[in-house]
């Protein structure tokens, strides 16, 4: 799920489809990446699937998937114009695919995409993705926390309280719980 200003890290096809085939013929293989803001390394990113129902816990950039995962349960929906990668990897968690992390780096992704220009659009496609395949009431639980969280944050900013806001995203966050390394077992 490489975008255009992405790139794979070296050897990384061999090391991914030498885990897939020990895994079964409906596999995803998903590690760490590389991220990278204005041309210097930032942040080194784990993925941890264990979170995915609540958040994008993988790193999109990191993904291979079986062409069995394709053929059975389909292609990126159109529909979805920012998360499409999370829907589809919701949907095959949902049909029972296996989702496997490695503990390599896989990719290098820059910060700054559509994504990250498109907060509200991506906040929307979030909660439809989840309210397919994860249920309504915790699509809607996850909107409202967000919403509650955004807003509190920009209070706390303007109030000059920003490390109030620091010290809530570095032990509270799940994005930051997926930089941790999985738990013995969840490979």
């Amino acid at each position: 799920m490489i975008n255009a200003d992405d790139w794979l890290a070296l050897d990384v096809v061999e090391t991914a489809v030498t885990k897939m085939a020990r895994m079964g013929e409906l596999a995803i293989v998903h590690g760490v990446c590389q991220l990278w803001k204005a041309g210097e390394k930032d942040l080194l990113r784990s993925g941890r699937q264990d979170y995915l129902n609540r958040d994008m816990t993988i790193n999109h950039a990191t993904v291979f998937a079986s062409r069995e995962c394709y053929q059975r349960f389909g292609l990126f929906r159109l529909d979805f114009r920012i998360a499409m990668d999370y829907e589809w990897l919701l949907r095959m968690r949902s049909s029972g695919v296996e989702i496997n992390c490695s503990p390599n780096l896989l990719a290098n992704m820059s910060m700054g995409g559509v994504t990250d220009r498109n907060y509200h659009l991506q906040r929307f496609e979030v909660v439809r993705a989840k309210m397919l395949h994860v249920g309504k009431i915790r699509a809607l639980t996850y909107y409202g926390a967000g919403y509650l969280k955004t807003t509190a944050r920009w209070v706390l900013e303007q109030v000059g309280l920003r490390s109030i806001v620091n010290y809530c995203h570095r032990h509270f966050s799940a994005s930051k719980r997926a930089l941790r390394p999985p738990p013995p077992g969840d490979s």
